[in-house]
């Protein structure tokens, strides 16, 4: 049985980065009934909590947004 795994894009990336680490998962799982998918619609950070000090996103809050957002889907696994 083939289990899909998304890669969940947030804010603004290159597209190849996440063709990239897609290639890459492929290669590492290559032993594994894997499919990987690069979801089309990327979560927004403009909300998102920054610390500018950190240079870092609020990790709690894109999580939480995350599970949100995936919780109704039917897939094995999403990464963001």
């Amino acid at each position: 049985m083939t289990r899909e795994i998304f890669l969940q894009p947030f804010g603004t990336l290159e597209p190849g980065i996440l063709l990239r680490l897609m290639k890459d998962l492929k290669w590492y799982f290559k032993n594994y009934p894997f499919r990987f998918k690069i979801e089309e619609s990327a979560i927004g950070l403009r909300n998102a909590p920054f610390n500018p000090i950190s240079k870092q996103y609020n990790g709690e809050y894109i999580i939480d947004k995350l599970r949100r957002l995936v919780g109704d889907k039917d897939h094995f696994r999403t990464l963001g």
